[in-house]
C-alpha cells in the first residue's frame, strides 16, 4: 500500500470461521477528530498513491479495520473508506 512511503504496508487476517477478517492498515488514513481522514499529505512521499492504496484496499475481504492512528472500525469500515474517498484531494 505505497503512499506514505514506496514501501509501505498494510496486513489482511483473514476471516476464519465466525471470526471477521482484519485489516492492519497504518499511516494511510486515521480517526482524528473523531472523523476518518487521510493522514495530511506532508507526510506521504506519494498522496496520489495513498488514495489509489485505499481504492485497492476496498477489493478486500475485511469486517474490521485497524488504524495506526484511532481506534479500530467496526461499523461498516468500507463505506467509511468509500466516504472518505469521495472527499476531495
Amino acid at each position: 500500500t505505497p503512499g506514505p512511503e514506496w514501501s509501505h504496508y498494510s496486513f489482511l487476517l483473514d476471516a476464519v470461521g465466525d471470526r471477521p477478517g482484519v485489516l492492519f492498515c497504518s499511516d494511510l488514513v486515521g480517526v482524528m477528530d473523531d472523523e476518518l481522514r487521510f493522514i495530511p499529505s506532508a507526510y506521504h512521499e506519494d498522496p496520489e498513491a495513498t488514495r489509489a492504496s485505499v481504492e485497492k484496499l476496498l477489493e478486500l475481504p475485511f469486517e474490521i479495520l485497524c488504524l495506526d492512528h484511532g481506534a479500530p472500525l467496526a461499523d461498516d469500515p468500507k463505506a467509511a473508506l468509500r466516504r472518505l474517498l469521495e472527499t476531495p484531494a
